[in-house]
């Protein structure tokens, strides 16, 4: 028996490359997010991957945008190891595109925040203190723009303890292909950065990375987001009038992590610290690996088994749950998925 013979979809994405979707993870900005495995009959190779769906109903055009989106995607991932490489097929029956990268497990780290009720400091440190390496690297590239990409659910934690970045769809040499083929669903409003909000431009190019940094740590500590109970709308009035991101009990922190924080979400960019600069804080002393080993350890231990599927899961479900209308939550509970993360994700007030 073949192990895709139980499988609840198949998708044919070019030649004898096929999809076979496994189970819903979640909904991001662009569409649904789902388990699956790429198998490639002619190698009789099968690597499991975390697909997402865009649907694009009126879109006439789905290969060359598969094509031209493969091509900035590919030119993002090569600049660092641990930016994620995606791969973009069209899918003409179900008139959208597939975007693919290898799945990440344990994965995102917003998830395991809630998971664990929040990391503790030296963990985030541990966190944080990859993600910098990665800006580090990347600021010195020629005219680099920012990675416009971190979050939690977009920062993904492998089995060896590493940070992958996945989701680059924000970044400005992919933005503009999306803008014009795509609807994006602008919920990125939760870790952008006052004047980016404005529509003003800083001096320091990677000062917005620097500012969603803060939020992020923020979501690790607390396992959820600021703002998280408020629509877009109303989450850029309050960064327009001035409020910042707060965490909730800020006296449970130590002085390291809040200053830490406090020179990440600074309203003036230009007093926002570069990523070399943070790395020498003191907050990141805190940073050992071995304190996230019993994180790996406990979500590995996990049942992993491909009997774990969605039973319910077909191309329908696909398009629905990769679609821009609200999908009612007690549907949606067939799959098991976080409530919060899908009313934050479809951006309602």
């Amino acid at each position: 028996m073949s192990r895709f013979e139980n499988s609840s979809t198949v998708v044919n994405l070019k030649g004898d490359l096929t999809l076979h979707i496994e189970k819903y993870l979640a909904t991001g900005s662009l569409g649904a997010v789902f388990q699956a495995s790429l198998y490639h009959g002619a190698r009789e190779q099968t690597r499991a991957v975390a697909a997402k769906f865009v649907h694009l109903p009126d879109c006439t055009t789905l290969q060359t945008t598969a094509v031209e989106l493969q091509q900035s995607f590919l030119k993002v991932s090569s600049l660092h190891k641990s930016l994620l490489r995606c791969d973009v097929f069209a899918d003409e029956q179900l008139k959208g595109l597939w975007i693919v990268s290898d799945l990440c497990y344990p994965g995102n780290t917003l998830l395991l925040s809630k998971t664990f009720g929040g990391f503790t400091e030296s963990q985030i440190a541990c966190f944080v203190e990859q993600v910098l390496a990665v800006l580090v690297s990347l600021e010195e590239k020629p005219s680099w723009q920012g990675l416009h990409c971190i979050k939690g659910s977009n920062i993904l934690l492998d089995r060896d303890g590493l940070v992958k970045v996945v989701d680059y769809v924000q970044h400005p040499s992919i933005m503009h292909l999306l803008d014009n083929r795509m609807n994006i669903q602008r919920s990125v409003v939760y870790w952008s950065s006052p004047e980016s909000i404005n529509n003003q431009l800083s001096t320091n190019c990677s000062s917005d990375d620097i500012w969603a940094l803060g939020v992020w740590m923020i979501e690790l500590a607390q396992g959820y987001t600021p703002f998280h109970s408020y629509g877009p709308c109303k989450v850029a009035s309050c960064l327009q009038a001035g409020e910042r991101p707060q965490l909730e009990c800020p006296s449970r922190y130590s002085i390291h992590f809040l200053d830490f924080l406090h020179q990440c979400l600074q309203k003036n960019p230009q007093l926002r610290p570069s990523a070399r600069e943070l790395l020498a804080h003191p907050f990141l002393s805190a940073a050992r690996k071995e304190d996230i080993s019993h994180i790996l350890q406990h979500t590995l231990s996990q049942d992993q088994s491909n009997e774990m599927r969605d039973l319910y899961l077909n191309k329908e479900w696909i398009v629905i749950l990769s679609g821009n209308k609200f999908v009612p939550l007690p549907y949606l509970s067939v799959f098991d998925v976080a409530v919060e993360q899908t009313k934050l994700s479809h951006g309602y007030e």
